[in-house]
């Protein structure tokens, strides 16, 4: 675990890179494995950006897939924080200038009802307080160069959250199977669509939550946020659109609840 001054030097650095540009990884002081130092460090930046006015809008949960928990030597998630004033509008733009190496993923964003504080929580405890479950796009942007990111140097840098849309739809989740629903995340080129990048579960209808035209001639862009591509680089001239995609055989008994 780094010293006090050590975890604010580290801070006040990946603070820095917000107008200064990304900086180097953080190996000269954080271990790869330090995840109570990396933590800490975010912390820090979050009681940092409390204090000048902004507004917690929720969390982010990264490393949920297996395959990426051991690219990154991990068995576990990381967190970080999300902020209200990076909420970006459904069907809104995206302003490239202040990021450096933007990416988009494809997330399901559960909305709580109230806040969780008893002690002891189990999934089914942390159920009872969710009040809907929405598609999403959450941005994602890292202070560090090149993203040559250790576990440890993506937690201090507040997961590498950036921005997120939240759509419009709002599915309880008595009648949407976490386990079973996919997702659609599609780019659309100017002047058309394109097939989507990332398709899970072929089998099934979509349900399109951000109101997209049904013509496949005429699509307008569920969410335009400045044409960032699921895990790649950003382009200017696309969009970004996102689905639900249910199994035919969760369709078929929850038919009601979607169309």
């Amino acid at each position: 675990m780094l010293n006090h001054a050590d975890l604010e030097a580290t801070a006040a650095r990946l603070r820095a890179a917000y107008t200064d540009g990304p900086v180097a990884p953080l190996r000269d002081l954080l271990e790869p494995a330090d995840v109570d130092s990396a933590y800490g460090i975010q912390s820090l930046n979050t009681q940092h950006w409390l204090r000048q006015g902004r507004v917690i809008g929720g969390w982010k949960v990264g490393l949920t897939a297996k395959a990426v928990q051991q690219q990154m030597g991990v068995d576990h998630p990381d967190f970080g924080v999300l902020y209200a004033d990076r909420q970006l509008p459904d069907g809104g733009e995206l302003d490239l200038a202040p990021l450096f190496a933007p990416r988009g993923e494809a997330e399901i964003a559960l909305v709580l009802s109230d806040d969780v504080t008893e002690p002891g929580l189990t999934a089914a405890t942390v159920a009872q307080h969710i009040a809907y479950a929405s598609p999403a796009i959450e941005l994602v942007d890292s202070r560090i160069k090149d993203w040559r990111i250790t576990f440890a140097d993506t937690v201090a840098d507040n997961g590498s959250a950036s921005g997120y849309v939240l759509g419009a739809a709002k599915v309880s989740l008595d009648t949407l199977d976490l386990y079973a629903c996919g997702m659609v995340l599609e780019e659309a080129h100017l002047g058309g669509r394109c097939d989507a990048p990332h398709r899970q579960r072929q089998s099934g209808r979509r349900l399109q939550p951000q109101g997209l035209r049904q013509r496949k001639e005429d699509w307008e862009p569920a969410v335009h946020v400045g044409g960032v591509r699921r895990r790649q680089r950003a382009d200017a001239d696309a969009f970004v659109q996102l689905c639900f995609k249910v199994p035919r055989k969760a369709v078929n008994r929850r038919r009601e609840h979607f169309w």
